[in-house]
């Protein structure tokens, strides 16, 4: 029962450290005085999945990350949208309670449920 906990504690922490990189990523690409394209929930959703693939040991998504931008952000299974963009000032929904990612760890394949 400890190597579980311990791998699901691990998985936990794989993943903040991804989510912390993107949160830090989004914040300055939105304030930037160089931001010209509109960022849309799914490139968000896309973006935050792009780090969490840099963790060697990510093995993939469970299902589509709710990404909602603004009023959006209130629904809880909202599906993203291209036509939706992220703006600066944005209340900005990635993840919810039943969201799950998936890395290997060495006793075997574990979740990281936010």
């Amino acid at each position: 029962m400890k190597i579980e906990i311990a791998g699901v504690k691990n998985a936990h922490i794989r993943d903040g450290i991804a989510k912390t990189k993107f949160l830090c990523w989004l914040e300055r690409y939105v304030s930037s005085p160089e931001y010209k394209e509109d960022l849309t929930e799914i490139e968000a959703a896309q973006r935050l999945e792009d780090f969490r693939k840099t963790n060697e040991k990510f093995v993939g998504l469970s299902f589509e990350t709710i990404s909602g931008a603004d009023a959006n952000g209130a629904i809880v299974h909202y599906s993203p949208s291209k036509s939706k963009t992220v703006n600066e000032n944005e209340c900005v929904l990635l993840t919810c309670k039943d969201s799950e990612e998936e890395f290997h760890v060495s006793s075997g394949l574990w979740s990281s449920i936010s």
